[in-house]
């Protein structure tokens, strides 16, 4: 190690203890200096006996040189520059989703907010398009035929994912290969979370036939989380919409019946409480209800499920709890309406999430 450049930083010693070495677990005391050409600076502080020169206990030294070989390479830490945080293995969260690139929807939001907070996002398409279907006009490239030849590819490469994503799925043979894809990358140690983006307003997408619902029933055995709003999750549980919406009761009961299907963790989206406010409802397994509440800003605005989706997919893979996952994504969320309220950004142009993206940066 000689002549090398960095620094070198012993665990669970203080920056202003004398030079020590303990006998009995041949660790090391040091204050800052040099040993073999390595810069040392001290990591956490620790109390030393009173008497340093007890020679039952330290022996005094004023070189260390011929003892360094004798640290714990277990305790040793190389960076350059100043001091930094220990960095933990980067997570990884594979997105499931279409690709489009005008609108702001799909993973063209989720990618850009799960880097945000630091995680890699890695992209499955099922179909591109380079507006959403909203616009007058717009390409479309439906991906079912090649997404098993893409996805073979992370399979041949062994990869691993702290996250699995799914949101708007085309047609049952998507739902399959979908299917066949949590099954060979889910763990015991990731987690599932499932945005069954199939309608709104008591009303389902035209793909969605009798035969496409009960294919995504299938896919919500395999989810850990699940964010339906109030149609898709009657539309699960093959319940009638409530027309003028659901109780506290109600919600409580219909998400019991939902988990008891697979998902322990549920949050009900986008439910119209009052006139003023919107209501996120959750629901943990075995656990009393939570809700968050934000007020009612504008019209719905395309990609809106896709930003909540992410910022709670993300949130909650970095530890943070589910209703602070929710709170976060919906705050975040009334931030982006409410600015492109004042500016007058179309609705089919989506969220400006780019504006606010600091705030998960800073979080996380």
């Amino acid at each position: 190690m000689a002549g090398s450049a960095g620094v070198l930083e012993i665990a669970g010693i203080g920056l202003n203890d004398p030079l020590w070495f303990p006998k009995e677990n041949k660790g090391m005391k040091v204050k800052r200096g040099k040993i073999n050409g390595f810069m040392v600076q001290c990591a956490h502080k620790r109390q030393a006996p009173s008497d340093k020169t007890d020679p039952e206990h330290f022996r005094p030294t004023k070189s260390i040189h011929s003892d360094c070989a004798k640290i714990d390479v277990k305790q040793v830490r190389r960076h350059s520059g100043k001091e930094e945080k220990t960095m933990e293995k980067q997570k990884k969260i594979a997105l499931i989703n279409d690709l489009t690139g005008f609108g702001r929807c799909s993973t063209a939001v989720m990618a850009p907010l799960v880097s945000a907070m630091k995680i890699q996002a890695v992209v499955v398409p099922t179909a591109i398009l380079s507006a959403h279907t909203q616009f007058p006009t717009y390409y479309f490239d439906d991906y079912t035929d090649r997404m098993k030849d893409y996805i073979q590819t992370y399979k041949d490469l062994k990869l691993d994912f702290d996250a699995i994503s799914t949101g708007f799925l085309g047609s049952e043979q998507q739902v399959n290969i979908v299917l066949d894809f949590i099954r060979h990358f889910k763990t015991d140690n990731n987690f599932v979370i499932v945005d069954p983006v199939m309608g709104d307003y008591g009303k389902l997408y035209r793909t969605y036939t009798k035969e496409m619902c009960d294919k995504m029933k299938e896919l919500v055995h395999y989810a850990d989380i699940i964010t339906p709003n109030l149609t898709e999750l009657c539309t699960l549980l093959d319940m009638p919409y409530p027309e003028n919406g659901a109780s506290i009761e109600e919600l409580k009961e219909m998400c019991s019946r939902l988990a008891e299907r697979g998902p322990k963790h549920i949050v009900v989206t986008g439910i119209h409480f009052n006139q003023t406010q919107i209501a996120n409802f959750i629901y943990n397994k075995g656990e009393d209800f939570q809700i968050v509440m934000v007020d009612r800003i504008g019209g719905d605005r395309s990609g809106t499920g896709d930003v909540i989706a992410a910022i709670i997919a993300g949130m909650y893979l970095n530890g943070h709890s589910l209703y602070e996952s929710v709170k976060k994504a919906a705050d975040y969320v009334s931030k982006c309406i409410r600015y492109c309220e004042e500016n007058e950004v179309p609705s089919y142009w989506g969220l400006s999430f780019e504006m606010f993206m600091k705030d998960l940066t800073e979080e996380n």
